[in-house]
Formats: C-alpha cells, sequence, structure tokens
C-alpha cells in the first residue's frame, strides 16, 4: 500500500487517483500514460453486453487514474463495419458530450494527422509515444479518459 499525499488515506499500488479523495498519485513517471485494453470483438457478447462491459470499462478507468482505454471492437467480416463497432463509436460520442472522456479517435485516424488526432496529441502529447497511436487500425478505438 502507499499513502495519499493529500488525505493521508492508504492506497492500492495499482491506483494513480486516490479513492478517498481524489488526489493525483505521482507514481506514473512524467511523460507516461497509463493504457488499458478491453476486447470486445473476441469474446463472443451480444451488443447489450458488451455495451454493459464497455460503461464499466471507462467508468473503472476513470477511477484507476488510467489515461487510455483501447478498445477492440473489429470492423465486422464484411469491412464495414459490425454492430458491436458501431455501438462502440455511438458510446464514445456519448461520453464524450457527458464529460466521460476527454476525446476518442477511431482507429482508422490513428496514424494519420486528422483534425481529431492532432488536437488530442497537443492536449496530451505522450500520445505519440503509443504504439496503437502510429498506425491505422478500423478494428480498434482509443477512448482518452484524463
Amino acid at each position: 500500500m502507499k499513502t495519499c499525499d493529500q488525505c493521508g488515506n492508504p492506497v492500492s499500488p495499482e491506483l494513480f487517483i486516490c479513492p478517498y479523495c481524489g488526489g493525483q498519485e505521482l507514481d506514473v513517471p512524467s511523460g507516461h500514460l497509463v493504457e488499458r485494453t478491453l476486447d470486445l470483438g473476441h469474446a463472443g457478447l451480444t451488443t447489450q453486453e458488451a455495451r454493459h462491459r464497455l460503461s464499466d470499462a471507462i467508468n473503472m478507468a476513470a477511477y484507476k487514474g488510467e489515461d487510455v482505454l483501447c478498445v477492440i471492437h473489429g470492423y465486422g467480416s464484411s469491412g464495414e463495419g459490425g454492430r458491436i463497432a458501431s455501438m462502440v463509436r455511438t458510446e464514445a460520442t456519448r461520453a464524450h458530450a457527458t464529460g466521460q472522456l476527454k476525446g476518442w479517435v477511431p482507429g482508422e485516424e490513428l496514424g494519420t494527422r486528422s483534425q481529431r488526432v492532432r488536437e488530442l496529441e497537443r492536449r496530451l502529447p505522450a500520445l505519440g509515444t503509443l504504439d496503437r497511436w502510429q498506425r491505422s487500425n478500423p478494428g480498434v478505438t482509443l477512448f482518452i479518459i484524463r
């Protein structure tokens, strides 16, 4: 256990934000991001089940102080998307509009200089260090949590 610098409560080593006071822990080296992956595309889930897992993952990432949630959803057998991919993009738009996300990037924009990519990279330069940030992949969506 570590101790929160702000309130003095014990904080689990895997957390970077104090669950008691919201204080930021300083264990993450400067310029590094905490990234987690959620695979919805290979789990055989219904769209509703995937939506619940995605919602839980967004909440958990925010609670744990993670920066990026990489959601793997696949792009559908036709190459034009599937129900889970569409749901993920719809939920990303909703979560961003309600303030749960700082931003999001569809995988096909990764590795490009789209306006969305440039804006997020300007706000959070460490995104440029992620391997996923460097290459396009229509089967993923990146959620920027903090």
